[in-house]
Parts: structure tokens; C-alpha cells; sequence
């Protein structure tokens, strides 16, 4: 499965294609199924144990959340390397995937993951505005720069594991303090309003994905 990924390889994203229920790059083809695995909800010593059961299911891809708030170490800074809580070292579990070379990974880090925590993964500080309030933005753009240094060593495009980053997840089934983050379908910030403009419809954009 991994034995021509970092060898011989021209690393660039028009590499990249999903067709007929697999993702490719290049000759690499990886199922569109996947075990979920939190790595910061469990125990770091735990961590090889577990991969090893979502590979005796057949496995070959994970995918997960990183909780901003989980995250945050001070205001504005982050500990990704389990400095401050073993649980936080997500560049210990991508080093470990890498180890390993028996899986591909998709990361979802929000800002908002919902995954039944307090605030939906931002922290309680960001939390208090609406996603398109300037601060939000500000806070959330200093989150996801940070992260960015941490992940992109890890892109397949660079030799790693990671396949898929999805930003933000079920957005629309957050409420705090009486606020619906969802905006409304005529909004031109919507998905909807992206869609349409990027690709024409629904219709369309289904076609070039091969949904």
C-alpha cells in the first residue's frame, strides 16, 4: 500500500481525483471509507492498541476532528505536541500514522467540528461572536494558521498521510446563547449561494465530483 509513496514521487495536486467511490493520487488509490478515530479523546498509550483494531476491520482510512478549544494553551497560543496534556499531541499521532504506514488520514479541524463538545470546537472566548463577527475571524484565522504549520508537513502532496482537510462540520446544528450560526439560504455567504456561483447548481457540481 505505501511502498512507492515516498520514492520517486512528483508530489502535485492535479494528481488528484475522485472517481467511482475511491480517492486517487496518482497510482495511489484509497477507498472512500473510513474508521473514525478522536485521537485527544483517548489516552496517547492507547493509541497504537486502537489503530490496530480499525486495521484488523480492514481498514486503510481514518479521519478526525482537532478541537480548537482543546487546543488552546494561553490566549492565542496552541499545543499541538502534548506539552501541556499528552492528549493534545497531534504531531505525535501523525508521526505515528506515518511510523506505521498502514493508514491514510482525512482531519477535520473546524473552527466549528460540533462533535458534542461545549462550543463546537472553538473556545469559549471566540465562542461569545458570530462566525462572520471580525473577531471571530481574527481569532479563528490565528487558530488555523498555527494548525496549518503542523499539518502541512503531513499533506500527501508533501509524502504524508493526510488525503482530505474539511473545514467546519454540521455548522447548522449549533445553537449557543440563543444564536443559530446558520445563515439563511438567500445569504451570499451560504454553501448554497458557493455553489451555484462556482459551479452553476447542484446538478453540476455533482457531475464534476462523480456524485
Amino acid at each position: 500500500m505505501f511502498k512507492n509513496r515516498f520514492i520517486n514521487m512528483n508530489f502535485d495536486t492535479n494528481l488528484i481525483k475522485i472517481q467511482n467511490g475511491y480517492y486517487y493520487y496518482g497510482n495511489i488509490k484509497i477507498p472512500l471509507l473510513s474508521g473514525e478515530f478522536h485521537f485527544w479523546r483517548n489516552n496517547k498509550k492507547y493509541w497504537p492498541r486502537i489503530l490496530d483494531a480499525i486495521k484488523d476491520l480492514g481498514f486503510k482510512h481514518i479521519t478526525t476532528y482537532v478541537e480548537w478549544d482543546f487546543h488552546k494553551n494561553g490566549i492565542d497560543m496552541f499545543d499541538f505536541c502534548g506539552k501541556t496534556n499528552q492528549q493534545t499531541d497531534l504531531e505525535g499521532y501523525l508521526n505515528l500514522l506515518e511510523k506505521r504506514r498502514d493508514f491514510w488520514l482525512s482531519i477535520r479541524p473546524g473552527p466549528y467540528i460540533y462533535a458534542e463538545t461545549e462550543f463546537g470546537g472553538p473556545t469559549e472566548e471566540a465562542a461569545k461572536y458570530h462566525r462572520n463577527h471580525p473577531r471571530f475571524l481574527e481569532m479563528a484565522e490565528n487558530y488555523i494558521k498555527n494548525l496549518c504549520k503542523v499539518l502541512k508537513p503531513h499533506l500527501i502532496t508533501n509524502g504524508g498521510v493526510i488525503i482530505f482537510c474539511q473545514l467546519d462540520n454540521e455548522v447548522s446544528m449549533i445553537k449557543h446563547q440563543d444564536q443559530v450560526l446558520n445563515l439563511p439560504l438567500e445569504d451570499p455567504c451560504s454553501f448554497r449561494a458557493f455553489i451555484k456561483e462556482k459551479y452553476g447548481g447542484w446538478e453540476e457540481a455533482s457531475k464534476i465530483y462523480g456524485l
